[in-house]
């Protein structure tokens, strides 16, 4: 083997292991968005027990009515939300 065929395969060589290495550091990269990304999510998902916050819908009357006027009217509130269109 002669030099200039040695500094070629070095060369060719140590771009693979750049390449390698650049791949790898951007997929540790993603990685960490991703998880940090879902950490955040997690934390906004409310959890049985939590407070709903407060909002105003019609009544089956036509009537506006609050969350708090609920709250006030009985002792407990349950809160069922149904998936689709009735």
């Amino acid at each position: 083997m002669n030099f200039s065929r040695a500094v070629r395969w070095w060369e060719a060589r140590h771009t693979k292991a750049r390449i390698v290495r650049g791949v790898q550091a951007v997929t540790v990269g993603m990685l960490i968005l991703a998880i940090s990304f879902l950490a955040r999510c997690a934390a906004g998902i409310p959890q049985s027990g939590d407070e709903a916050p407060s909002f105003e819908l019609d009544g089956a009357d036509g009537q506006p009515m609050t969350l708090a006027q609920l709250r006030q009217a009985n002792e407990a509130v349950v809160l069922v939300f149904y998936r689709g269109l009735f």
